[in-house]
């Protein structure tokens, strides 16, 4: 038997069960161990992301000594041994003798925050505008490329529904919000991206509220709630169920505004979308084609 190769579809398999191995020997830690401070009372000591490991610990000697030792049982059971050109430290907050002691036992590098791990960049702390900017020129750029500029109406619509919005200097024939607005009260079914922005935070108040047994909602009560009493929060009769629906709660919001009565002559499937546009306009009396006709005159 040769062994397995790079992609072989046992190789996922074969990792879940080592590091459900390496999961049992680090949950009977004792002794000298302390846990991160915001991990403590969770008692989480390491996270794993397909072939990557996470591990969390006090910042003293005794605890990374203690943890060392784990890896380093786990790599004699397993013959997997850590590699310490793209394994790194990242610790805050303690002496420096401490951390070159640190890094005298490991023998890793230390890494700075924040690091980018799957192209986003994590940290200690809420993330700055700065550390936001290159996914946001990502997103600005796909957008802007050239060729969106040369698109039909209709194609652009069809655009921003995926990508955003296009920058463009010549203000809107009519008014942003209501194009914003669904399709059947008027508008041509772009997303308002602050009302989307709040119904999508709405799902995080509800996983709060319902998936208790949700590592992530446990570390939040662990650090940010501290064992308060979440029962207290009233949530909105949309947010208590079994599913939560950010599209459903996002169409909500528009309840109250009148529906048109032109929206099945607009918005139908046997016209072109360039003519749907167009009629769309018409209706809302912002086509300038009788403008252009003055023109000639």
């Amino acid at each position: 038997m040769r062994g397995l190769y790079r992609g072989d579809p046992l190789s996922p398999l074969l990792f879940v069960i080592g590091m459900e191995y390496l999961s049992r020997i680090l949950r009977r830690v004792e002794g000298s161990y302390g846990f991160h401070p915001w991990c403590r009372r969770i008692k989480l000591s390491h996270l794993c992301f397909a072939d990557d490991l996470m591990l969390f610990c006090k910042g003293d000697v005794s605890s990374v000594r203690t943890l060392h030792q784990c890896i380093h049982s786990f790599s004699q059971a397993s013959r997997l041994h850590a590699n310490a050109s793209k394994s790194a430290i990242y610790i805050i907050g303690v002496a420096p003798y401490i951390r070159s002691a640190n890094g005298d036992l490991t023998h890793f590098s230390f890494g700075t925050l924040p690091f980018r791990y799957l192209g986003v960049p994590l940290s200690f702390k809420c993330l700055s505008i700065v550390e936001c900017e290159k996914l946001a020129d990502k997103m600005t750029s796909r957008i802007q490329s050239w060729q969106a500029k040369y698109l039909s109406y209709a194609a652009r619509l069809q655009l921003i529904n995926f990508f955003g919005t296009i920058d463009s200097h010549k203000p809107g024939m009519v008014n942003w919000k209501m194009v914003c607005k669904p399709k059947k009260v008027g508008g041509v079914g772009i997303r308002n991206l602050c009302i989307w922005n709040q119904s999508a935070m709405g799902k995080i108040v509800w996983y709060i509220y319902m998936m208790k047994a949700s590592l992530w909602v446990r570390w939040v009560h662990g650090v940010y709630t501290k064992g308060g009493n979440w029962e207290i929060f009233n949530a909105p009769s949309r947010l208590v169920g079994d599913v939560y629906s950010i599209k459903a709660v996002y169409l909500e919001t528009f309840k109250s505004t009148p529906k048109g009565k032109w929206k099945f002559v607009v918005w139908n499937r046997m016209s072109i979308p360039r003519h749907r546009f167009c009629c769309w306009l018409m209706a809302l009396n912002k086509l300038k084609t009788k403008d252009k006709l003055q023109l000639w005159v």
